[in-house]
């Protein structure tokens, strides 16, 4: 399925009436295609809300757990880490998020540290998300994705990222064994 035929779908179920959309972003080609079709899905859809706008929120949150390994390794006090990682985030999702809107939507960035999937689920709680648009990774079973979407407080959206993402790359010492079907 691709992004087109998600929005189309989404829009049928009445997703595109949504005011406050959250799109995570990790930088991933499938973050990027989650964003694309967020803002496909309410493209014209901001003058119909009751408010005028509907607000697309692009997150990206700073894994916690690794400024802090980052500065038990000694490279620098945690605040700079922070501080770094934060500035450069910051940089890149503009970047990524400084494109054309559709009339009726306002792009808000949004640069958080802590866990990924706690901090998504409390922002969507927070600022009452009424959609979550997500990309998929390409080993879906065990990921921050699965967790988040079974612990939000509004439906998920999931968008497939390119034919790119579910290539994984052959590990160097990967022979065949010889074994049926393995030659």
């Amino acid at each position: 399925m691709d992004a087109h035929a998600t929005v189309l779908d989404a829009r049928a179920a009445g997703l595109d009436r949504a005011s406050t959309v959250l799109v995570p972003i990790d930088f991933s080609e499938a973050s990027r295609h989650a964003l694309a079709a967020a803002l496909s899905l309410v493209e014209g859809a901001g003058s119909a809300t009751e408010e005028g706008a509907t607000t697309v929120l692009a997150v990206h949150v700073l894994d916690q757990t690794r400024i802090d390994f980052i500065a038990e390794l000694g490279y620098a006090q945690p605040e700079e880490i922070a501080a770094k990682a934060r500035a450069h985030a910051e940089q890149r999702l503009k970047r990524l998020t400084d494109l054309e809107l559709p009339p009726g939507v306002e792009l808000t960035r949004v640069v958080v540290a802590g866990s990924p999937v706690a901090e998504l689920l409390k922002l969507a709680r927070e600022l009452s998300a009424d959609l979550m648009v997500l990309g998929i990774p390409p080993l879906f079973v065990g990921s921050p994705a699965e967790k988040i979407i079974l612990g939000a407080p509004c439906p998920v959206l999931l968008v497939k990222g390119g034919p790119e993402e579910a290539e994984l790359p052959a590990h160097p010492t990967d022979e065949p064994s010889g074994a049926p079907g393995t030659v």
